[in-house]
């Protein structure tokens, strides 16, 4: 994602991350936030990952500074680190897309593959409209060839928006892979009365 935008919406969402602190300090850790982001769009890493982990370390329940600091950790190569701050942030706001994107991938980078299947699977849920997380997690279950799990993930895209051709004739093919011949019929089936 372009790094201006992410920038522009980091700043507009300020206003919430510092809700539980004093007018002054909230106006503070904005401006703070607001440099902060300036040094990252200008790739001036250390300087960023100092002002971020300035306003982590005066509010420990700022999660917006944690992704920042692990996406900075990431361009550093830091891997541990990147997904230490990442797990932080999906730990302060669990439904956020953006967290749970960004740690999929560090875990995935880092041949966490079932830890990233779990947050690829918590995304896939929240992101009922949209794609990207399913197809995916589809490609790693595919790759990795658990065939089980493809299966279980047919299904939960199934509940959320319903039967579609193509995603009966997935499971129809991932049923082939398992030798389960009559199932794969059943979904064909399924896929051509659609």
């Amino acid at each position: 994602m372009n790094k201006k935008l992410i920038a522009l919406i980091l700043c507009v969402s300020t206003q919430t991350l510092f809700s539980q602190l004093s007018r002054e300090q909230q106006l503070g850790l904005e401006s703070q936030f607001i440099e902060a982001t300036k040094a990252f769009t200008l790739s001036q890493w250390d300087e960023a990952e100092s002002l971020y982990l300035g306003i982590y370390n005066k509010d420990r329940n700022n999660h917006a500074s944690c992704y920042q600091l692990s996406r900075i950790s990431n361009q550093l190569n830091k891997e541990e680190e990147a997904l230490r701050y990442a797990r932080l942030a999906t730990q302060m706001d669990p439904n956020n897309p953006w967290y749970l994107d960004h740690l999929s991938n560090l875990q995935l980078r880092a041949g966490q593959i079932d830890a990233c299947a779990e947050t690829l699977r918590k995304l896939v849920v929240l992101e009922d409209s949209e794609d990207s997380a399913f197809f995916k997690l589809k490609a790693l279950l595919a790759r990795t060839e658990r065939w089980e799990d493809l299966i279980e993930l047919f299904e939960l895209k199934e509940q959320i928006s319903g039967p579609s051709p193509d995603l009966l004739l997935s499971r129809a093919g991932t049923y082939v892979k398992l030798n389960q011949v009559s199932k794969a019929q059943k979904e064909m089936e399924r896929a051509i009365d659609l």
